[in-house]
């Protein structure tokens, strides 16, 4: 009797841990650390080419990016000579919704031009004090270092108010990511994804039309370039940052976490990590298996990797303005998704020779990877040379006055 009562137990024990399991599972919160640990490990042990694949077959939801994505541009005063740059580089794309956002607003003959339209700057910071996003009366530091900002922008000492802005605009920049999302929803409620960008960050339009187009904007998406620990993985704000319209939705249907989120703002380093800490809450998590296709550096230092050769480039970032006009022409006349091993026959200058060291991976200087037989590609250096594998070191983008 004893015997079978153990075999019965331990029977029971079998059958009910799993569900015992789960159900623990189910009741941790969106944020735990447990769940934010299995998560960051289970991502680690992702499969490193299934995001390839993502090109092999026609997108299921095409994707005109001109017209089914909001663009939310994110600037601020010590930046803006940044805007127009932005703009002309991005003018054959003709974004049919752009919102300029940053720490001041341009006045009345102060917009920028595109594509025949204008577009002013909104002060984000300005429009939370007033639309009562944060508590009336509140007293910040930040907001303290705002309003000095403020004055010497509207009393126009110019080299102050850059300074100031040179000073402490990163502390104001955290202030516009959820803000600037939460106008955008409001501006342009209908768009099938928005995505925020840097003044200094280069959109490639078609590969992200290639690459939108195998998602499902009703379905929650938060997409981008994973940086950070396992308590609070973000996308990286300057490698661009894409979130689907029931991504959005979920957000802003949530007041009292975006209430949360505007408060905490005040205080966070990163607005692109308190994006995503914000997101946790509701069980929206960064989707890390497409981390390859976002790039958070300039053509020019760009790193090309194995397992990035038939890749599409979201993005590229770091730009100054003239860097940004040469993107711009650089990738003009783009209409297919743009690869990475595509810098190659894009750019003007390459030269071959012989491989004599394994310095390489440098797009902006000189670039080593090997081809053989089949023109497969693979940057594992250094390495035995193999019977059908010629090396091939390769020049790839022009000097910066070219």
């Amino acid at each position: 009797m004893r015997i079978l009562w153990g075999r019965l137990r331990w029977r029971f024990l079998v059958l009910t841990l799993p569900a015992s399991l789960f159900l623990l599972w189910t009741a941790l919160p969106y944020d735990s650390s447990i769940r934010l640990a299995l998560r960051f490990n289970l991502n680690a042990l992702g499969t490193p080419f299934a995001s390839q694949r993502l090109f092999v077959k026609p997108p299921a939801f095409p994707v005109t990016i001109s017209k089914d994505a909001g663009i939310i541009l994110k600037s601020g005063f010590g930046t803006k000579d940044r805007i127009s740059a932005w703009l002309e580089s991005h003018q054959e794309r003709s974004f049919v919704d752009i919102l300029v956002v940053g720490d001041f607003a341009t006045q009345p003959g102060q917009h920028y031009n595109y594509s025949g339209r204008q577009l002013n700057v909104h002060d984000l910071l300005a429009r939370m004090l007033e639309n009562g996003s944060l508590p009336p009366g509140l007293s910040h530091p930040r907001l303290l270092k705002y309003s000095n900002l403020t004055a010497a922008i509207a009393t126009g000492d110019t080299n102050l108010a850059l300074e100031l802005s040179k000073s402490f605009g990163w502390e104001l920049d955290a202030m516009k990511f959820i803000s600037g999302l939460e106008l955008a929803y409001k501006r342009m409620p209908l768009k099938k994804w928005y995505i925020l960008a840097d003044d200094d960050t280069y959109i490639v339009a078609p590969s992200l039309e290639g690459f939108l187009g195998h998602f499902d904007s009703n379905l929650c998406y938060y997409l981008g370039n994973p940086v950070g620990d396992y308590r609070g993985r973000f996308a990286h704000g300057g490698s661009s940052v894409i979130l689907s319209q029931a991504t959005m939705r979920r957000l802003f249907e949530n007041p009292e976490i975006v209430s949360a989120a505007h408060e905490e703002s005040l205080s966070e380093t990163w607005g692109d990590k308190l994006l995503a800490t914000t997101l946790i809450k509701l069980g929206i998590y960064l989707e890390e298996g497409y981390s390859r296709f976002f790039n958070g550096e300039p053509p020019r230092s760009a790193k090309l990797r194995s397992d990035r050769f038939c890749i599409a480039i979201m993005a590229f970032h770091g730009l100054s303005p003239l860097a940004m006009l040469q993107t711009g022409r650089m990738f003009r006349h783009a209409v297919k998704p743009v690869r990475w091993i595509d810098l190659l026959s894009i750019t003007r200058h390459y030269s071959l020779t012989l491989l004599h060291n394994n310095q390489f991976d440098k797009i902006g200087t000189m670039l080593v990877v090997w081809m053989n037989r089949q023109n497969q590609l693979t940057s594992r250096l250094p390495a035995i040379v193999a019977k059908h594998v010629t090396p091939i070191l390769v020049s790839v983008l022009p000097g910066p006055g070219n």
